[in-house]
Parts: structure tokens; C-alpha cells; sequence
């Protein structure tokens, strides 16, 4: 009798875990839930990994772009296009007054003074200084830096008026109006800056944009 009661006991503990019981099916399916649950937080860390190895080659691909040495920083690639054309220039005609005044321009000059807001220029710069004019292509050199400008005067005016037009650099393009005069074989020149009003008399102000020069023909 002992041991029918221990068989009906095994077989109806079996029969609840098969799924005999009530509560078997509830069970079963929170398991099969939390076997989902696994399933997709693996599947989740794959596509993360996944993700981190392809920008990983995205990074190693830019650093091989931006030159030798990848990560530890390389000069960035050089921009090989070509530069911007130049500013179109057109250079004025001039009548026969001013090219005869052209004349008067023509040669070496060596720079006896430049003063600026009311400051003179050292004797050591001003020797670094060198005006060459040929024509009208007239030539400003301080140390190894030239400018290059076209002379448009205008003997006629009172006191007589000079444009430089810029034909080099970054100003290529702008005008220095200016007035000037040939005084015992010195060219005196008061000119503004760039694009400023044309001064009116022969003197350099506190305001800093007239510069008052004076050039002396070199003899040869």
C-alpha cells in the first residue's frame, strides 16, 4: 500500500511539470518570454558591437585621408585647385597733358622723407625704400616687397592730382588718389589710403590715413 501511494505520488508530480496542471501553461509561456528577452538583449549586443566596428573603420579611413600617421594626426590633404583668376583691370587713357607729365615720373627715386600722423619714418627704413617708374607701371619696393601701380596724373588740376591704380597684391584693383608736385627735382606726394578721400593739401595729419612722401631722382 506504502508503495502505490509513493508511484501515484511520482506520477502526479510528472504529470504537473508535463503540464498537467492548471498552471502549467502560464508558466511555460513566461519562460518562453524570458528566453525572448535573452534572445533580443544578444541579438541588441551584436548589432551595437556591429555598429562600433564599422565607425571604427570610418575613423581609421579618415585619418588615412588626412595624411601619414592616421590617428596621431597627419597634414590635412592640400587643396589642389587652381587659384582664382586675377581682378580684371582696366587702366584709364590718358590725354596728352598727362602723358607729357608722365615724363616728369620717369626714372629711380630714392625716399628723403615719409611721414605719418605726424610720425617720420626712420632713416633706416626709409633707405629699404625704392621707386622705380617706367611708363605708366610705376614700382614701390620696401625690403623684398613690391607693389605695383598705373600713374593716371592730372597736371591740370590745382594742386596736381595723381591716382595710383593698384595692378598687384590683394588691393589689385583699388585706387590711392593723391595730389603731388616737382619742386628743385624733388616729387613731393601726399596721398590717403586706400579708397579715402583725396587729401588737399601737403600734410600729414593725426588721423592717420595721409601719408606726406618726399623722393629725390636718382642720378646715374
Amino acid at each position: 500500500m506504502r508503495s502505490f501511494f509513493i508511484v501515484a505520488c511520482v506520477l502526479s508530480l510528472t504529470a504537473e511539470l508535463v503540464g498537467g496542471s492548471p498552471d502549467a501553461a502560464p508558466a511555460k509561456e513566461a519562460y518562453a518570454a524570458r528566453k525572448g528577452g535573452f534572445q533580443a538583449k544578444t541579438e541588441q549586443k551584436k548589432d551595437t558591437k556591429s555598429d562600433e566596428k564599422k565607425d571604427d573603420a570610418n575613423k581609421k579611413d579618415t585619418g588615412k585621408a588626412g595624411g601619414k600617421g592616421g590617428k596621431k594626426g597627419g597634414k590635412p590633404l592640400e587643396d589642389t585647385s587652381p587659384p582664382p583668376p586675377p581682378v580684371a583691370v582696366t587702366e584709364p587713357d590718358l590725354d596728352a597733358a598727362a602723358l607729357k607729365e608722365l615724363e616728369k615720373f620717369q626714372g629711380e627715386w630714392r625716399c628723403l622723407s615719409m611721414t605719418r600722423s605726424g610720425i617720420t619714418l626712420a632713416k633706416t627704413d626709409l633707405d629699404r625704400m625704392h621707386l622705380k617708374n617706367e611708363g605708366r607701371r610705376s614700382t614701390i619696393t620696401f625690403l623684398k616687397e613690391e607693389t605695383v601701380r598705373s600713374l593716371v596724373p592730372n597736371p591740370n588740376a590745382k594742386p596736381a592730382q595723381l591716382d595710383f591704380l593698384v595692378l598687384s597684391g590683394p588691393d589689385r584693383g583699388k585706387i590711392k588718389r593723391a595730389i603731388y608736385s616737382f619742386d628743385n627735382g624733388q616729387l613731393k606726394i601726399c596721398a590717403g589710403l586706400i579708397d579715402v578721400p583725396r587729401p588737399t593739401s601737403f600734410e600729414s595729419k593725426g588721423d592717420g590715413v595721409i601719408v606726406f612722401e618726399v623722393w629725390e631722382k636718382v642720378k646715374k
